[in-house]
């Protein structure tokens, strides 16, 4: 049975195409991919991304730990900034390549490919048990909906969405934000 994001009814009712990817029930299109990358490319175009594994990482050693399995220097990252990295194996290979999300003092969330979610989980789990017990770890994957709003006029969309947040969030930054009424996450890693 293939995993479905918390958006899967609506993209049904929406009539996507659904197909398997990654363990997962994805739209593939809606009304034509030629339509849609079109769209994407000369005004705006969302993407239901929930598939990416979301991890929390939090507790006293959390910077400890995504440091210590990833490239990025994580203990030096600001609140609310963002880094793309690669998690690496013992042996120097690549397990992954995420986004880790400083979101508090000691508190982050990691974002990982839909195909290796599991592996990543292990990886982490293996060096919390090892050297980093104060290093909390919750996968929400399939409990919170990520969306990817990317296209030339997403500043502006956004502007009616959110007023003001899209213009002051630069590049690989969070907020928290009210996003049409709805309390939400927002990173810019685009």
């Amino acid at each position: 049975m293939l995993n479905r994001t918390p958006l899967y009814n609506t993209h049904v009712s929406l009539q996507g195409k659904m197909v398997p990817f990654a363990g997962w029930e994805m739209p593939l299109q809606f009304q034509g991919i030629l339509a849609e990358a079109r769209a994407v490319r000369t005004s705006s175009g969302l993407f239901d991304v929930s598939h990416m594994g979301r991890i929390w990482v939090t507790g006293p050693q959390a910077a400890g730990l995504l440091d210590w399995v990833t490239t990025a220097n994580v203990p030096a990252l600001a609140i609310n900034v963002a880094r793309y990295t690669l998690i690496c194996t013992d042996e120097g290979g690549i397990l992954d390549d995420s986004i880790i999300y400083r979101l508090g003092q000691d508190e982050h969330l990691l974002i990982c490919n839909a195909a290796n979610r599991d592996a990543v989980w292990s990886w982490l789990t293996t060096w919390r048990d090892k050297r980093f017990a104060k290093a909390e770890l919750v996968d929400r994957t399939t409990e919170v909906a990520m969306i990817a709003f990317q296209g030339p006029e997403t500043v502006r969309a956004m502007e009616r969405l959110a007023p003001g947040l899209a213009e002051r969030l630069r590049p690989f930054r969070s907020a928290q934000a009210l996003v049409a009424g709805v309390t939400a996450l927002v990173g810019r890693t685009g």
